[in-house]
């Protein structure tokens, strides 16, 4: 079996050169293609035939955090996470940068944990594009050298042509209305009950910061929950609109500061 990578033709980034590079001692074809979904297709060919086994989706820090809050990549995983396309393996490929500081570190982290939950895609952490195109040709590697057997044993493939004409319809499946709820229920004071309350009203992270930016904690205050129909107090309130809106100094990837509570644990070492 011949194993070809396909690079959407409209990545600025030159990773046919890279690929290439990084399989240049595998039997491994690099082209660049249009792709309905993904940024790169890792394709089987035998007999004439093409079958998909992986595909990846890139994000830079910036444009993770963007699509998170404009609500387009909830519908790229409602489209990754079809059933139809269940025999491809699936990844998230994200880059470290610099965030705008659109929602809080926290709640980004929280987004990723809730995609790894709520839907099939594998999410992976990359240091930049090269590390990304090292990721992708390492997997391209492993089937060329190992054929299907070094996938799960699921992952079976899905023709091309069959591929393309699923790639642009979603199924009724949605998961970031299970990442909002899962999302909001990690905040502190917040339950089960007033995170679904909070969801209902706003289903996306992009309605509810919108809210929170036009009227502040406020926005949550006319928000019902729980059979006694309570109202959530000024205190969560607060907690739900630091999580989304705080300002955080730290870059992707960092370790905050340890609280004053637990900073004096923290004493520097002397040595002679």
């Amino acid at each position: 079996m011949k194993v070809c990578i396909y690079v959407d033709a409209r990545e600025r980034f030159d990773f046919v050169k890279h690929l290439s590079h990084f399989l240049k001692d595998e039997d491994v074809k690099v082209s660049e293609k249009t792709l309905d979904l993904g940024d790169f297709a890792i394709v089987g060919i035998t007999d004439n035939e093409e079958r998909l086994f992986a595909l990846f989706e890139r994000k830079k820090w910036s444009d993770f955090e963007q699509s998170v809050v404009n609500s387009h990549l909830e519908n790229q995983l409602t489209r990754m996470s079809d059933d139809k396309l269940s025999s491809v393996r699936m990844f998230l490929a994200i880059e470290n940068g610099i965030a705008s500081r659109v929602m809080s570190m926290r709640a980004l982290n929280r987004t990723i944990s809730n995609i790894i939950w709520c839907s099939d895609v594998e999410v992976q952490r990359t240091t930049g594009p090269e590390d990304t195109a090292r990721l992708v040709s390492n997997l391209a590697r492993s089937i060329a050298r190992k054929g299907t057997t070094s996938m799960v044993k699921t992952m079976s493939g899905i023709r091309l042509d069959e591929f393309r004409s699923r790639a642009g319809k979603a199924s009724g499946f949605t998961c970031h209305a299970e990442q909002q709820r899962a999302q909001l229920a990690a905040i502190k004071g917040v339950g089960p009950a007033s995170a679904h309350a909070i969801a209902c009203e706003y289903p996306t992270p992009r309605k509810l910061i919108a809210a929170l930016d036009e009227r502040g904690d406020d926005a949550l205050a006319l928000i019902r929950f729980g059979p006694k129909h309570r109202k959530l107090s000024k205190k969560v309130r607060e907690n739900v609109a630091s999580f989304y809106n705080s300002e955080e100094t730290t870059k992707p990837g960092e370790l905050t500061r340890p609280s004053k509570r637990r900073r004096r644990f923290y004493k520097p070492r002397t040595y002679v």
